[in-house]
């Protein structure tokens, strides 16, 4: 597959990458606080609640909800413990999130109100990219804590801990397969690669050539396709990048670029709101676009 890309918005977005881009209004008084409109964000995660009616946000450390159909957001978390990478619990109720208020990154829950906030995670290693099971009685997430970045499971009910990978090489970014297994993005091949754990502990590489991932991999609902935000292009030292929403037909392997090629594309796992439908962030705002060629994308109300 081949596309040409050129600089565009991402290139001059580039410099700017994880601070917010905002219009404000301020009134100062003696008796009045500052008033600050957030209208577009750079580098946030969005995930649409289990009954499709909240957004949850992920902007600069701090989580917050608003209506699906646009709105008023309000505060789930202060932002004072950076939190990031927020996961709904199936049934809706309940949140989980990274956050590194104690001093290194640990796993939290709380009501999607942000209220009855628990951490479930504890130590010196790290625990990040926390994933419900589809029954929401488990939480996967990556960390260090036997020594380098593996996928590890806890059962929430009984607090168990047990390890689902182990090897030599970095695992991280895990997402449910739809079938009891576990994709996650690993460097096992020398560089950073798709791989699965079956439902039965088999682990093996997903055989494509796309591009690197650098966002978790969300299967279809289905189960046809699976979908991820992959770098396109080194625009920036060291590390700053050009994305694009990568889809893949699983069993004919044919592969997808349906971004567009100047779309400024945020580093986080698209969402399937249905068979053929990607919920993203990019350019400052959150996207909804279909899967079929030729689609565009279509920017929800912020």
């Amino acid at each position: 597959m081949h596309r040409s890309y050129r600089s565009g918005r991402a290139d001059q977005r580039a410099s700017a990458l994880w601070f917010i881009s905002v219009l404000f209004a301020l009134r100062v008084s003696a008796a009045t606080p500052a008033e600050l409109l957030v209208e577009e964000g750079s580098n946030f995660a969005a995930r649409l609640s289990p009954d499709g009616g909240q957004l949850l946000l992920d902007l600069q450390g701090a989580l917050s909800m608003l209506p699906a159909s646009g709105g008023a957001a309000q505060a789930v978390t202060d932002g004072l413990g950076d939190d990031r990478l927020p996961t709904w619990r199936p049934d809706g109720q309940r949140i989980a999130f990274q956050s590194f208020r104690d001093g290194s990154w640990q796993v939290y829950s709380a009501r999607k109100d942000g209220r009855d906030l628990r951490q479930l995670t504890d130590g010196a290693a790290h625990a990040r990219e926390p994933v419900y099971s589809a029954d929401g009685q488990r939480l996967v997430f990556a960390s260090d804590r036997a020594g380098n970045f593996d996928l590890w499971e806890l059962q929430l009910g009984k607090g168990e801990l047990r390890s689902l990978t182990r090897d030599p090489a970095t695992d991280y970014l895990p997402s449910g397969d739809g079938a009891g297994g576990w994709w996650f993005v690993s460097t096992r091949s020398g560089r950073p690669a798709i791989w699965r754990r079956s439902a039965n502990g088999e682990i093996a590489p997903l055989e494509v050539d796309g591009p690197r991932p650098v966002s978790a991999i969300s299967p279809s609902p289905d189960g046809l396709r699976v979908a991820w935000v992959g770098e396109v292009a080194r625009i920036g030292f060291p590390s700053a990048a050009r994305h694009a929403v990568a889809v893949l037909e699983l069993a004919s392997r044919e592969l997808r670029l349906i971004s567009d090629e100047d779309a400024d594309v945020f580093p986080f796992a698209p969402q399937w709101l249905d068979d053929g439908t990607l919920l993203y962030t990019a350019d400052g705002r959150i996207q909804r676009q279909s899967v079929a060629v030729g689609s565009r994308a279509a920017e929800l109300p912020m």
